[in-house]
């Protein structure tokens, strides 16, 4: 009787530890920059937060910059970058709804015309920084998520004109356990302290 319930107990603890340590999943909505759109068009994705207004894929852009790809093309305020010698910030939102936030990572790469100041989670910067655009510079963030609705903005300083900003990106997370799973881990858990008693 007691290698039955030893046997069921052990086989409870290995579904609900499987089901509370699920596998990272994708985070949806982290789009790359003009990744869904067309040269000088609005990007759907991106916000310039000073404007309010969605940001706009740049039509043209120097020869000095890194150059545009199927994955992600250079977007400011304007089509052609103006205005310049200011501070814009860009914005993406994306929902961490059925994630566990505290698990949640984003990774990528961005360039800047001129620099890049400053990369924030739900406005706390997260002391990351870009400087040019003819290279990129590597980025990750693994805190200051919350659950449900988050932003990640990209602060760029143009020093000049045309200005324009690049970032690509991807995150996981983990998926929230299933409410039986948990309700089982609690089970288990007090089964084993009632046979220690």
């Amino acid at each position: 009787m007691l290698r039955v319930s030893l046997s069921v107990l052990t086989a409870a603890v290995s579904i609900a530890a499987s089901a509370a340590h699920a596998d990272l999943v994708p985070i949806q909505g982290l789009f790359n920059t003009g990744a869904t759109a067309a040269m000088g068009a609005q990007d759907p994705n991106w916000m310039v937060f000073e404007t309010g207004a969605a940001a706009v894929v740049r039509s043209n852009i120097p020869n000095t910059y890194l150059p545009n790809t199927a994955d992600s093309k250079w977007i400011w305020e304007s089509a052609n970058g103006q205005p310049g010698n200011n501070t814009r910030t860009f914005r993406l939102t994306f929902d961490l709804t059925g994630l566990v936030a505290g698990t949640a990572q984003i990774s990528g790469r961005w360039s800047t015309d001129n620099v890049g100041q400053a990369i924030l989670i739900n406005g706390v910067s997260t002391g990351q920084s870009a400087n040019g655009f003819t290279a990129w510079t590597n980025f990750s963030v693994n805190s200051g998520f919350v659950a449900g609705v988050n932003t990640i903005d990209f602060v760029v300083r143009d020093l000049g004109f045309p200005g324009g900003f690049r970032a690509e990106l991807s995150g996981t997370a983990q998926a929230v356990p299933a409410p039986g799973a948990m309700a089982l881990l609690g089970a288990v858990g007090l089964a084993s302290r009632r046979r220690r008693r």
